[in-house]
């Protein structure tokens, strides 16, 4: 019912515990950097905190009448070994790339001292209509471009509303068109 816990009641949870946090910060693995056992102990040690907190909520009895139960026990255990797996993942675990951070654009100018320059692909270089689209097409479209550098023909089939062989020939003409280019590299 309390929302924190006394020294005493904090020693008697360590005492009752504490082997228990040092085995498990030992088996927490990486390496002693990232993991050391006092750094994964404190981890250990706010779990336990954090689950004494949960598991007041819950009841309707003091600390000292559910220390002792089964179920608290059974509760605190599962906690820390599952601590214990999670223990890093939050740095592992990527977030997608749509959830961005979106920058107000006032604020971009007044940072920003000199003009950016606008990026167009293959540099200077004039293109028909045809090949335009087909750049602008890959440009908008990442996947256009499979893993093993070749156009994606039926995606650009789709996109474009053409034919493969239409395609396959804008794609022979703009490698054509930037022969020069890629030379110049």
């Amino acid at each position: 019912m309390s929302s924190s816990l006394t020294n005493e009641q904090w020693e008697w949870l360590e005492g009752k515990y504490g082997r228990l946090l040092h085995h498990i910060s030992y088996r927490i693995g990486g390496d002693s950097i990232t993991n050391d056992h006092l750094d994964s102990y404190q981890e250990l040690s706010i779990a336990v905190l954090d689950t004494v907190a949960m598991f007041d909520k819950t009841q309707t009895t003091s600390f000292d009448e559910y220390k002792d139960t089964v179920g608290f026990d059974k509760y605190l255990k599962t906690v820390l070994w599952n601590r214990k797996n999670n223990l890093g993942s939050k740095i592992v675990k990527r977030a997608p790339l749509r959830k961005q951070v979106s920058i107000d654009e006032q604020i971009l100018k007044d940072k920003v001292h000199e003009p950016i320059e606008s990026f167009k692909p293959f540099g200077n270089e004039t293109l028909d209509s045809d090949l335009q689209e087909l750049v602008n097409e890959v440009v908008l479209d990442a996947r256009i471009i499979k893993p093993s550098g070749d156009f994606n023909i039926s995606r650009l089939c789709r996109r474009l509303d053409k034919s493969k062989s239409q395609i396959k020939f804008m794609v022979k003409r703009l490698q054509q068109t930037l022969e020069p280019y890629n030379e110049n590299e």
